[in-house]
């Protein structure tokens, strides 16, 4: 098993589904490392009740932005998100369906509301970074009315990813079966 390590220091927020805060959708970016992916592990607060899961999902690099379309993906259930403010954020761990990483690959996660709605009193923050760029191989960016944009000062967002190696191909002869 391998960890990617984005950041572990934070001390602000994205917001996915929060239009006024112009973050319909929240990404971050990460190089592959030829491992299947397994899940991925985020710090997250609240404010006030919301109602829909948030969506992750796994996708290719286009231009230097998400592509849009899903790898693999996982559900952050809004039930497991406890904390309410950036201090009390708490870390929710998803298991991602089954994809192999390509090596050296740019590949990006994508946070937003299972419900692809907006709401400006009930969300689900995804914890950032604010003072530095932590995972010099990555970037987060936030979409908003159809257009990716670089968050404002290059932030991380704070977590990991969890890949595990992929077991190679063993050729077993018949008479490694006994013979059968």
């Amino acid at each position: 098993m391998t960890t990617i390590t984005i950041t572990t220091s934070a001390n602000t927020e994205s917001i996915a589904g929060y239009s006024v805060a112009a973050m319909e959708k929240v990404g971050q970016s990460f190089l592959g490392n030829g491992e299947e992916l397994t899940s991925v592990s985020f710090y997250y607060y609240k404010a006030g009740t919301p109602t829909s899961d948030i969506k992750i999902s796994l996708q290719a690099d286009s231009s230097g932005s998400p592509s849009g379309t899903d790898l693999a993906t996982g559900t952050l259930d809004r039930t497991l998100v406890s904390g309410t403010t950036v201090g009390g954020a708490n870390q929710v761990t998803v298991t991602m369906s089954a994809y192999t990483l390509t090596n050296a690959t740019t590949y990006w996660l994508v946070w937003a509301r299972s419900d692809a709605s907006t709401n400006t009193t009930n969300w689900i923050a995804v914890v950032r970074n604010a003072s530095t760029n932590d995972y010099a191989s990555g970037t987060s960016k936030h979409y908003n009315s159809g257009a990716w944009t670089t968050s404002s000062a290059l932030n991380d967002l704070r977590g990991h990813i969890t890949t595990t190696a992929l077991v190679s191909n063993i050729n077993l002869g018949a008479n490694d079966f006994g013979g059968f």
